[in-house]
């Protein structure tokens, strides 16, 4: 009697295998040669895949009317439902959760008080001020409400209060949600704290840098000078590839010597300032019209 073929069993398949393949080349890249040189390789994108943060126009923390206020899970779901990538400003409750907040205070919420200062549970039910029940979310629902469907910007907010607390509890966010949606890109982190951005390079080199700065009100962040953010004197310590620099500052000389991957303006809020600000950027982070070439 013939031999019957013998069937082979399904190969098996690795949960998050692209992501964890991505983690893989990048930590064996950086233990031969220093993330700082890889920019300047001919095929960084290819190694990086990063690419579509010059490629697609960033949204400034989600699509936000009066009724889907900034930053909130309406405001991302309108941006996932418009296929447009958003950012998301991010930071830590006294209890440890990460929030999709960008001030420091509870002012927005119809409080006193700092949100450093304040649990989760003590905001998670207050209301933002000129909405009907909008409230804050955590970075994990903002995540899931993404779904892999759009690239998004995570911009830790960290003025050395919570410094190396509040990195591996995004990093730990982040890490599940691109291994449940098997996703090799579409996650970058944006600071404006060197020292932030130095801990990712260290713990999550895979993961796209992006060095906020411009001029500030203050004279301080943290304990550090904001003269010295602004001339980007910490480049170096951030080991990012991208800046992030506001419209209306540019262009900037300081930009220049840090010879990154890409510039990108943000505070882009209008066709004249996006107009103007194109020939001195790679890309834009706007909010409130509609940017086209």
């Amino acid at each position: 009697m013939p031999k019957t073929k013998k069937e082979s069993a399904p190969k098996k398949v690795t949960a998050g295998a692209k992501y964890i393949k991505q983690k893989k080349t990048i930590k064996q890249l950086s233990e031969t040669q220093p993330l700082n040189t890889l920019r300047f390789e001919n095929n960084y994108f290819e190694i990086m895949h990063n690419e579509w943060l010059i490629d697609k126009y960033i949204l400034e923390r989600g699509c936000y009317t009066t009724d889907a206020y900034c930053n909130t899970l309406p405001a991302v779901e309108c941006a996932v439902k418009q296929k447009k990538p958003t950012t998301l400003s991010v930071q830590l409750t006294s209890d440890g959760v990460v929030i999709v907040y960008k001030d420091s205070t509870l002012a927005k919420l119809g409080e006193n008080g700092y949100v450093a200062n304040t649990k989760y549970d003590e905001l998670k039910d207050l209301t933002i001020v000129g909405t009907e029940n909008v409230k804050v979310c955590t970075l994990d629902d903002a995540l899931q409400a993404i779904a892999s469907k759009v690239p998004v910007v995570v911009e830790v907010i960290n003025t050395n209060s919570t410094l190396h607390e509040v990195e591996p509890k995004v990093l730990a966010s982040v890490e599940e949600y691109m291994t449940k949606y098997n996703m090799r890109e579409g996650v970058a982190i944006m600071s404006i704290n060197p020292f932030t951005l130095e801990w990712f390079a260290l713990n999550a080199p895979h993961l796209p840098r992006i060095l906020k700065s411009g001029k500030f009100k203050s004279k301080m962040y943290g304990n550090m000078k904001t003269k010295e953010l602004r001339k980007l004197k910490y480049h170096t310590i951030a080991q990012a590839d991208y800046i992030a620099y506001p419209a209306h500052d540019l262009p900037c000389k300081h930009i220049k010597k840090t010879r990154p991957v890409g510039v990108i303006a943000y505070r882009v809020t209008d066709a004249r300032k996006y107009k103007k600000v194109v020939k001195y950027c790679d890309n834009i982070m706007y909010s409130g019209f509609e940017p086209s070439i």
